[in-house]
């Protein structure tokens, strides 16, 4: 189908966004924001107090969470929830789904209505974190969009059960490993679907036939983060599922800029961090300098803890927005937060990951397969599996040159400027019409 017209798009329309209040959900909607306000639309983004002024410089309206948790008045992951540290694999998995997300669903719906009482939305927009976000509109709501945040987490018959890490299955043995992966996913999600048709029955729903995974999906609109280089192939991908290109921001610019090319001395850049939720102990950034202190390269060490005493050819940094070094990086070790796994691909930069708690053993594992990195499948490896890893992507040039190739294949998309296309179509579509067929009105 045609896309829209000039003047169409002139046309001004109203959008909801709503992202979790942890970084790895907000910053993925900043170039759609971004692109909707160039557009001449209205947003209104319902966001936790962390990022106002984020929000604020796409042109955005801020709206704040009120009902819901917000980790600026009560505190992040590690102090609501202390036992989740030692949980990984499947029971963090399912721990998550019902604590950190279906929990929160009726406050969502209250911070919903809150907003949508004096803001007549054509269309909510949020991430697959805002669980509330399908009940809003069966509750009578607008109609609404997905942003994808992690790896595509869809069923399919083509991929093994999301969350483990497995690549697809492609031999007799791994068919078998996972269809019984598949039967042990669906009786630990037992309990987990349970949760879910209570939090629904409080909000007067009846258990939706959807699993959870399903459940956060949009039927109208799903907006991908990233491109099909890094994800696993798939003959049942549904209608609405775009993937449109690298959703990523570094967020607000450093106050000051820094000659990283200069400090490293010709030595190859390191960038080595720990990410913006599994920070509950140092398992990289110590580590990673201790192991790092005899190389031949300049560490740049991102968030974690500082260590009293810094190697030589090491700076530390509790924050910095990836895209200020990364053009002048050649490697990443990283725990696997999806937003900084795809900026470094975006720059062409092979990396090491080691993370297993939320969906890291996914893009650790789909970042192998696609020849870019190295999956270290521990969340705490060695010192000596990590400079062991840094050294192999330093010198192997086959993980450089696939990491170029998905870096090329990121540069022909324009991921805010295809979302709002995708969002204005939605919101142009007839309302009697059903979620499959404004699919279809989705231009490609």
């Amino acid at each position: 189908m045609s896309r829209p017209g000039p003047s169409e798009r002139r046309s001004p329309l109203r959008f909801l966004l709503a992202t979790l209040p942890a970084a790895g959900h907000t910053h993925p909607a900043v170039p759609v924001a971004n692109a909707l306000v160039e557009r001449g639309h209205e947003v209104r983004w319902l966001a936790g107090r962390e990022f106002e002024q984020l929000v604020e410089s796409t042109g955005a309206g801020f709206e704040p969470f009120v009902h819901s948790h917000d980790p600026a008045h009560g505190g992040g992951l590690a102090e609501r929830f202390p036992q989740r540290e030692a949980l990984s694999g499947v029971a963090g998995i399912t721990f998550d789904i019902k604590h950190v997300f279906l929990d929160e669903i009726p406050a969502q719906v209250r911070d919903y209505r809150r907003v949508l009482a004096t803001y007549d939305a054509d269309v909510v927009v949020a991430d697959t974190g805002v669980m509330g976000t399908r009940v809003q509109h069966e509750l009578g709501g607008p109609r609404w969009a997905s942003i994808g945040v992690t790896p595509l987490a869809l069923p399919s018959r083509d991929v093994a059960p999301f969350g483990p890490g497995l690549p697809p299955p492609r031999t007799n043995a791994a068919r078998l490993r996972a269809g019984l992966l598949s039967f042990g996913m669906r009786v630990a999600m037992r309990g987990v679907e349970r949760h879910h048709a209570v939090v629904r029955a409080r909000l007067g729903l009846p258990r939706s036939p959807l699993g959870v995974f399903e459940a956060v999906a949009s039927p109208y609109l799903f907006l991908q983060t990233g491109t099909e280089a890094v994800d696993y192939p798939r003959s049942d991908l549904p209608p609405q599922v775009h993937y449109v290109g690298p959703l990523v921001s570094s967020g607000l610019p450093s106050s000051s800029a820094t000659d990283w090319s200069g400090l490293a001395g010709g030595r190859p850049i390191v960038v080595l961090t720990q990410g913006t939720v599994a920070t509950g102990r140092d398992s990289l950034v110590g580590p990673g300098l201790r192991a790092l202190a005899g190389e031949p390269v300049h560490v740049v060490a991102v968030g974690g803890e500082r260590p009293e005493v810094l190697p030589a050819n090491a700076v530390h940094v509790p924050y910095l927005p990836y895209d200020e070094v990364l053009p002048h990086a050649s490697a990443m070790v990283t725990n696997g937060g999806y937003g900084g796994v795809q900026i470094a691909l975006a720059h062409g930069v092979p990396l090491a990951i080691a993370g297993t708690t939320e969906d890291k053993p996914e893009v650790a594992a789909r970042i192998a397969w696609a020849g870019a990195g190295l999956d270290l499948r521990k969340a705490d490896p060695t010192e000596a599996a990590l400079r062991d890893a840094v050294r192999r992507l330093l010198e192997e040039p086959g993980l450089r040159e696939a990491a170029r190739r998905i870096a090329q294949d990121f540069a022909a998309h324009d991921a805010g400027r295809t979302s709002a296309e995708l969002l204005e179509a939605l919101a142009r579509a007839p309302h009697e019409v059903g979620p499959a067929a404004a699919a279809g009105r989705v231009p490609g």
